[in-house]
């Protein structure tokens, strides 16, 4: 379940960026939050909040116009792991994370090939793969989920990765 403060600074933050974008671009609000819908901007603030949270408005929105200026479809996600897979198991997923139990991945590759190179190094197990997930707006639900928890969505589900890396850079 997400808290109720990560939450908060979801949402304050995405109403902080639409503001941000209608004023930048002499757009009304209503038409920034379709355009922000269309591009996946509020899933991508979601995902990023940790690290959006502490830079500054400046960056936070230098990030945002980043995501409409690529005019992209679709959301792209990173997952970092000392193990090689074929399918997401969640019954190998851990109740001891940041939010419980499930596939954690992040819009940046960097911090996968963080994540993989801090997995293996802990274990020395396995080799340091890095995991590319690919969502576009037009698949149905056969092919991607999204996981809600409470009112805001806590992960995104994919049964078999777009690409897998090895070993990831570093």
């Amino acid at each position: 379940m997400m808290s109720m403060s990560i939450q908060s600074d979801v949402e304050i933050l995405s109403v902080q960026a639409v503001e941000y974008y209608a004023q930048k671009h002499h757009l009304s609000e209503g038409d920034v939050f379709d355009l922000f819908c269309k591009h996946q901007v509020f899933e991508k603030i979601l995902i990023q909040h940790e690290t959006l949270h502490q830079l500054d408005m400046e960056e936070t929105f230098q990030y945002v116009e980043e995501i409409i200026k690529e005019n992209a479809l679709e959301l792209v996600l990173y997952h970092g792991s000392n193990i090689a897979f074929d399918e997401i198991d969640l019954g190998k997923s851990h109740n001891r994370r940041d939010f419980g139990r499930g596939f954690y991945c992040t819009v940046l590759e960097s911090q996968a090939e963080e994540w993989a190179k801090r997995l293996y190094l802990r274990s020395h197990k396995g080799g340091r793969y890095v995991y590319r997930y690919l969502f576009h707006q037009t698949e149905g639900p056969e092919d991607q989920a999204l996981c809600c928890s409470g009112s805001g969505v806590a992960g995104v589900y994919q049964r078999k990765p777009h690409e897998r890396r090895h070993p990831a850079r570093l």
